[in-house]
């Protein structure tokens, strides 16, 4: 179909790909790190609701652990955490709360029509929309006029939402990140740090390019906001792992 772009404008594809060079190796650690904590807390509360009705006798160890992994994504899907995953996240994030307009054209009369933020909240064919560009033959009634439609955004406010996204991005220097980092792992494990704080430090370092002194302080920082027991010297409690 016919559909150009007219100038002033650009595609959602052309928005995740502006997005995702933006976003470093450093943002997308947290990211996943929060998302993943977000998953095991979902599935906690699920294994919690089942329970209710059976014993804990009666709830094998291979089931909890079953029910603790059912929920969320599987280790390949972790692994496909990637740059423009984030930027699609960014992206719905923005749209949704009306940071940036989406429009699209009618080709006949060359008029645009803006896409309300709340299409964008209840469209169930939203990541597809985003990277794909288009508004396909089966999205939902917010969308309908509009199938198979280009979706457009002005280039200049597009620009400058993204301009004041990455100066954000900037503030959180390493050493903010790193504290991020660790205090999500943390919460993960309360009592049992797994691995060495010269070992966490190696991680983080490659990582996130910190510094010792930095990881020290973030350390430190972590500990504070999580109540986490990872003060101890040496290497964490074999029988505890």
């Amino acid at each position: 179909m016919n559909d150009p772009i007219p100038t002033g404008f650009i595609t959602l594809p052309e928005a995740l790909q502006r997005i995702a060079v933006l976003v470093s190796e450093a943002h997308l650690e947290i990211a996943k790190a929060e998302l993943q904590e977000k998953v095991q807390s979902i599935a906690a509360v699920r294994q919690s609701k089942e329970s209710t009705d059976r014993t804990s006798s009666e709830l094998s160890e291979s089931e909890a652990a079953g029910a603790a992994t059912s929920c969320g994504p599987s280790d390949q899907a972790w692994r496909h955490w990637n740059k423009r995953n984030f930027a699609v996240t960014k992206l719905l994030v923005a749209l949704q709360t009306d940071a940036i307009s989406a429009m699209v054209r009618d080709p006949d009369s060359s008029g645009l029509f803006r896409l309300p933020a709340s299409n964008w909240r209840f469209e169930p064919f939203w990541e597809q929309i985003i990277r794909g560009g288009l508004i396909p033959v089966q999205a939902s009634r917010g969308f309908e006029p509009h199938r198979q439609r280009t979706v457009l955004i002005e280039t200049v406010r597009f620009e400058a939402w993204l301009n004041s996204e990455t100066q954000t991005w900037a503030e959180a220097d390493k050493e903010d990140l790193c504290r991020k980092w660790l205090a999500s792992k943390m919460r993960l494990s309360l009592t049992d740090k797994q691995k060495t704080k010269a070992q966490w430090f190696r991680e983080a370092n490659t990582k996130l390019s910190v510094s010792q002194r930095g990881f020290n302080r973030a350390w430190s920082a972590a500990i504070e906001d999580t109540g986490a027991n990872w003060a101890s010297p040496g290497a964490p409690n074999k029988s505890s792992r």
